[in-house]
């Protein structure tokens, strides 16, 4: 968990220096992130693994990590979460969440937090100014809270990377979501390229939540 202290934010709106100290404490759990990712993919440690010429080199790995968090993932939601409630409110939320497909979005997460320990969701308004929803890569969003005992959520963090022809990296973006707007800075070697864009959203909350598997961020084949 990311904490900063609450008045760190100007009315309500974080500096650059805020947010860059936040991603580099993201940043440096990026290594096990990848790690799991590649265990989940099957391409363990050991098939790096070198001996000198006319050693046995034997390099066996297995599936279970996949097999863990794919497992884990269809016991918790094999069958869709059932929404219930008063009517017709409740009926009008349930085509909102249809609409948004919550149902393939809540089995993105629940994979996601059996492979990483964490899951992520973002909000966000269409071109037709309907709420939807998504699953973004835990390697790239996280959520920041305040040092308070509730670590409240105070803002959600995107970063996405560029790349050019080549498919060299070339600087990227980094979105910060808070409650009624989102900012936006232009990012060069980690810089950030003049002020950020300003756009206002729909929602009165950080539109950004984040779901950890338990309290130490465990993924299940950890």
């Amino acid at each position: 968990m990311i904490t900063i202290k609450a008045n760190t934010l100007d009315r309500g709106v974080p500096s650059w220096e805020a947010v860059r100290r936040c991603v580099r404490e993201f940043e440096a759990g990026l290594p096990r992130l990848a790690r799991l990712a590649r265990y989940y993919e099957g391409r363990h440690d050991i098939l790096a693994r070198t001996r000198l010429p006319g050693l046995p080199n034997v390099r066996i790995s297995h599936a279970w990590p996949r097999y863990i968090a794919q497992v884990s993932a269809a016991y918790l939601l094999g069958e869709p979460v059932r929404l219930e409630g008063p009517e017709p409110a409740a009926a009008s939320l349930r085509d909102l969440l249809n609409h948004a497909g919550a149902d393939s979005i809540d089995m993105e997460l629940a994979l996601q937090q059996a492979v990483f320990g964490r899951a992520v969701s973002l909000c966000y308004e269409n071109a037709a100014g309907q709420p939807c929803a998504c699953a973004p890569d835990p390697r790239s969003a996280f959520v920041v809270y305040d040092d308070t005992v509730e670590h409240r959520p105070l803002m959600g963090v995107l970063l996405s990377a560029e790349r050019d022809a080549r498919g060299r990296a070339a600087g990227g973006m980094a979105a910060v979501y808070l409650p009624g707007q989102t900012l936006g800075w232009r990012l060069r070697r980690g810089i950030p390229e003049g002020e950020p864009t300003r756009e206002d959203n729909p929602f009165t909350r950080v539109p950004m939540v984040e779901y950890r598997n338990n309290e130490e961020e465990r993924c299940d084949f950890e």
